[in-house]
C-alpha cells in the first residue's frame, strides 16, 4: 500500500450526495447523504453488502444514473474547483474519460461484442483526444494495452471481446478507462468475474497505476481481504450511507460500528488461534430503501441496539484521527469481536 498521509490533498470531494429512484412502490434512496473525500494518489476501498449503494455511488459520481426514474436529488461532487453536478451534460462529457473514468464489474457488458478492441479503443481516444491524428491514436491504443500488461498488443487490437479471456477483457476496460489519463478511476467490483490468479494480477495492475501515474482509485468490492491487501483507507456503506470510514489497518483492528465488526466476524482467517472457529453470519437483511426506519438503519440487526438506536439516527462522530463512525455506542463494538467463537 502507498503511504497516503491524512493531510494529503483532496482529489474528489463529495458532500451530502443523494440519489433517488421513484416508482409506484415509493421513493428509493439508493445513495442518501454521502459525504466522502478521495485523496490524491490513494486507493480508497468501499465495502458493504449487495444493495448498500456502492455501485450507485459510482454511477452518481459519473452522472450516469439511469433515468427517468433515477436522479441525483442533492449534494455536490467537486473535482478540483468544479462541481460536476452543476455542469451541463454536454460539458460533463468533457470530464468523463479525461479526468474521471470508471471500470464496471462485467467486461462483457462494457465492451461491444460486434466491434474489435481497436475500434472501441480508437473511438474512445477520438472522443477524449479529438485533435490527435488517426495514426497517433492507433499508437496510443497499442501503448495503453501494453501499459496494462497485455502481450502482443498490436494483435489484440484486431481481436473481438469474445476472443479474449476474462482477465484480458478487464484489462482492455482498464486501458480504455486510462485513455485520458484520468485523475480519478472508479473500479466497481472489477475482479468479480475473474479467477483468483487473474484477480491477483489485475489488483497488482491497479496498484501499479496508482503508484506510477498517481491516479486516485476508488475500489468497490465485497471482499474484505482485497481491501486489506490493496487499499489505504476504507469506507463502509450500509443502506445508502457511509457508516464508518478509517485507515484500513485501523478499521480491521478497532472497528467502531457494529456492522463493520459483523462483516469482519463473517470472514475466515488463517491465523492459528482462529483455525476451526465458526464463522458468524450477519443476521437479518438490509432494510427496504423505500421504507427506511427512523433510527439507525442497522438497529434491527445489531446486537448492541437499544431503544435510542431505533428512534434516532446517530450523527457521524470523530472516533480518532481520520476515523469516523455513525454509531451511538462505538466504544462497545470491540466486545463483538472478542465474543466471536
Amino acid at each position: 500500500m502507498s503511504a497516503v498521509a491524512s493531510g494529503s490533498a483532496v482529489a474528489l470531494r463529495i458532500r451530502d450526495l443523494t440519489t433517488v429512484f421513484r416508482s409506484r412502490h415509493g421513493v428509493v434512496r439508493a445513495v442518501d447523504g454521502v459525504t466522502l473525500d478521495v485523496r490524491k494518489g490513494e486507493m480508497l476501498g468501499i465495502v458493504g453488502e449487495s444493495g448498500s449503494g456502492k455501485s450507485m455511488l459510482c454511477l452518481s459520481i459519473m452522472r450516469l444514473v439511469p433515468g427517468p426514474a433515477g436522479r441525483i436529488e442533492a449534494g455536490s461532487i467537486e473535482l478540483g474547483d468544479v462541481d460536476l453536478l452543476q455542469l451541463k451534460e454536454s460539458d460533463m462529457r468533457a470530464y468523463r474519460g479525461r479526468r474521471i473514468a470508471v471500470i464496471l464489474q462485467d467486461p462483457l457488458m462494457s465492451l461491444n461484442p460486434v466491434y474489435s478492441v481497436g475500434n472501441q479503443m480508437g473511438e474512445t481516444l477520438r472522443i477524449v483526444h479529438p485533435s490527435i491524428p488517426r495514426k497517433e491514436r492507433l499508437l496510443r491504443a497499442v501503448n495503453l494495452l501494453r501499459s496494462v500488461r497485455i502481450p502482443e498488443p498490436e494483435d489484440r487490437l484486431k481481436a473481438f471481446p469474445h476472443q479474449l479471456s476474462g482477465g484480458m477483457r478487464q484489462r482492455v476496460c482498464a486501458a480504455i478507462a486510462l485513455s485520458g489519463p484520468p485523475e480519478i478511476l472508479l473500479a466497481d467490483e472489477p475482479t468479480t468475474a475473474l479467477d483468483v490468479t487473474t484477480q491477483a494480477e489485475f489488483l497488482r495492475l491497479l496498484r501499479e497505476l496508482r503508484d506510477d501515474l498517481g491516479v486516485s482509485i476508488v475500489l468497490v468490492t465485497h471482499d474484505l481481504g482485497i481491501v486489506a491487501q490493496n487499499c489505504d483507507r476504507v469506507a463502509v456503506m450500509y443502506a445508502g450511507r457511509i457508516i464508518e470510514e478509517a485507515p484500513v489497518q485501523r478499521i480491521y483492528t478497532s472497528p467502531a460500528h457494529p456492522y463493520t465488526a459483523s462483516l469482519l466476524r463473517s470472514v475466515p482467517s488463517l491465523e492459528a488461534d482462529t483455525l476451526g472457529s465458526r464463522l458468524v453470519p450477519v443476521d437479518g437483511s438490509p432494510p427496504d430503501l423505500s421504507q427506511l426506519p427512523g433510527g439507525c438503519r442497522f438497529a434491527a440487526r445489531c446486537p448492541l441496539a437499544d431503544a435510542h438506536c431505533h428512534e434516532e439516527y446517530p450523527p457521524v462522530a470523530e472516533i480518532d484521527r481520520d476515523h469516523r463512525s455513525a454509531c451511538w455506542k462505538p466504544g462497545e463494538v470491540g466486545s463483538l469481536l472478542e465474543a466471536a467463537p
